[in-house]
């Protein structure tokens, strides 16, 4: 059984990320008590434009105030319990739950304020802008567009006149692509470098526009 759920694991890595990736990841085992290299793409949405999506599935808002409730009624999994405590009761993000029939089918957390950790990097959320984060889909609903169910929720969630942003490694085509569908554009390329364990930098490139560029790179904790 073990076996079975270690190769589908890498089944799902490959249809996911490609065989570029596991191949990365493998040396990466090997040298990363040396070196290690991440890269990210920010990307970035500030359109108002209607997003046109039919749902198969019912999206609830859950923040500090329906938390309980919510806990009570739908969830089951003491992993889901404890991450929704984790980051609402932290203040500063909320969650958009798929929910099919009388089970939950997938989630999603929008960050509106504080700091989100990726690799080895902070970044502290800039004024106006809104974080897209921890997006997971049950695997018995996975290939039924859930994911983008959440994304377009949680976009359209987003205050008119803020900039909603997320970011996803540079490896994973699918999860890209479909952010894309949905209007949003590639603003930074991070690569996220820590060496011997100890010394972190960050390169950071600009792919968007100027103005866009000052105010997403301010978030930047600690960078070169």
């Amino acid at each position: 059984m073990q076996d079975a759920g270690f190769m589908n694991k890498i089944s799902n890595l490959y249809r996911q990320f490609g065989f570029y990736y596991l191949l990365k990841s493998f040396f990466k085992r090997f040298f990363r008590h040396l070196f290690t290299m991440n890269s990210y793409y920010l990307l970035s949405n500030c359109s108002d434009a209607e997003l046109d999506f039919e749902r198969n599935t019912y999206i609830e808002l859950v923040d500090d105030k329906g938390l309980e409730d919510f806990i009570r009624l739908r969830v089951d999994d003491t992993k889901l319990e404890s991450q929704l405590r984790a980051f609402i009761e932290a203040g500063d993000c909320y969650a958009l739950v798929a929910i099919d029939g009388n089970r939950v089918a997938g989630w999603g957390y929008v960050q509106h304020s504080g700091t989100y950790t990726f690799g080895h990097s902070s970044y502290q959320l800039p004024d106006g802008v809104c974080l897209l984060k921890n997006l997971y889909v049950h695997p018995e609903f996975r290939g039924e567009s859930v994911g983008k169910e959440i994304n377009v929720a949680r976009t359209t969630s987003i205050p008119h006149g803020q900039t909603a942003i997320v970011f996803v490694l540079s490896d994973n085509k699918y999860a890209m692509r479909n952010l894309e569908m949905l209007g949003y554009q590639r603003a930074l390329e991070i690569n996220d470098y820590l060496i011997l364990g100890y010394f972190h930098f960050n390169q950071i490139n600009r792919l968007g526009s100027e103005s866009e560029f000052a105010v997403l790179s301010r978030g930047f904790i600690n960078h070169e």
